[in-house]
C-alpha cells in the first residue's frame, strides 16, 4: 500500500512576502531606503534628491529588469565575470571528468558484423529480376 504525494509544480518561482515581493526584492529595496536614508543625513537637499533618484533607477532596475530571464544581479555577475575569465582551453589528454566522454562503467555492447563475400553472378541475378539490368 503506498501513498500518494503531492510533487510540487513550481519550485523555480519564489514566494512573494509583501506588496508582491519576494525575499530577495524586499531586501533591495531596504538597501536602497539604507542609502537615501545615509544621503538624507550626510547632503544638503540637491545632492539627496539627486542620489535618490540614482539610488530609486538602479533599486527599480535591480527588481523589474531581467535580461535573458535572469535577475540584473546575476546578469552582472556573469558579464564581470566573462570578461576577466580566460577564454583559452587547454585541452589535456586523458582528462578524468570529461564529460564528452562515455563512462567507462557502462557496458559496452560489440555487435560483430557478419562479412559474406558477394559474387558478382548474385548481383547481377538480383538486378535482372529487379528490371534494372538491360
Amino acid at each position: 500500500m503506498s501513498r500518494q504525494r503531492e510533487v510540487p509544480q513550481f519550485i523555480g518561482i519564489e514566494d512573494k512576502i509583501a506588496f508582491q515581493l519576494t525575499a530577495k526584492q524586499l531586501g533591495w529595496v531596504a538597501l536602497g531606503c539604507f542609502f537615501s536614508f545615509i544621503a538624507w543625513v550626510l547632503f544638503e537637499k540637491t545632492y539627496f534628491i539627486i542620489i535618490l533618484v540614482i539610488v530609486s533607477i538602479f533599486i527599480v532596475a535591480v527588481l523589474f529588469v531581467k535580461p535573458y530571464g535572469q535577475t540584473l544581479p546575476v546578469f552582472i555577475k556573469n558579464a564581470f565575470l566573462f570578461t576577466f575569465k580566460p577564454k583559452i582551453y587547454i585541452w589535456r589528454k586523458g582528462y578524468q571528468n570529461n564529460p564528452l566522454e562515455e563512462d567507462d562503467k557502462k557496458p559496452k555492447i560489440i555487435v560483430k558484423k557478419n562479412k559474406k563475400k558477394i559474387n558478382p553472378n548474385e548481383i547481377k541475378k538480383a538486378i535482372q529480376s529487379l528490371d534494372i539490368y538491360e
